[in-house]
């Protein structure tokens, strides 16, 4: 498999771990004190989407070190630039947050010049 593709597939598992979390987050009110005791760890895990968030950026992770052991860093990592983009849509679509017209106006910025850095 190419270092493109692989990056690719990565950031994708990224975006979707971070919108599992996210959705998650709506069905717990996390508290910092729940990551210091069993209890608390217990809550978590037993809400399934975060567990499923973390499972998705493991995954990721791998497909990540592959591409990287076959690329350049310096060429790579702009790929996880298109978290930004991806993620800004996800959260307008499907968590209805407000998006401001410099977001938008900046995400085609975004785009070109992590296709300059790729393919230069």
């Amino acid at each position: 498999m190419s270092p493109l593709l692989l990056g690719l597939i990565s950031v994708l598992l990224a975006v979707l771990g971070q919108s599992i979390l996210k959705h998650g987050l709506s069905f717990i009110d996390l508290q910092f004190e729940m990551f210091i005791n069993l209890k608390g760890w217990l809550t978590i895990l037993q809400r399934g989407w975060i567990p499923a968030g973390v499972i998705c950026y493991a995954i990721g992770m791998i497909f990540w070190l592959q591409a990287l052991n076959r690329s350049d860093l310096s060429r790579l990592y702009p790929l996880t630039s298109l978290n930004y983009v991806i993620l800004t849509l996800i959260g307008f679509i499907f968590f209805h947050e407000k998006i401001g017209w410099l977001n938008i106006k900046g995400l085609p910025f975004i785009l070109i010049g992590i296709c300059f850095i790729f393919h230069s």
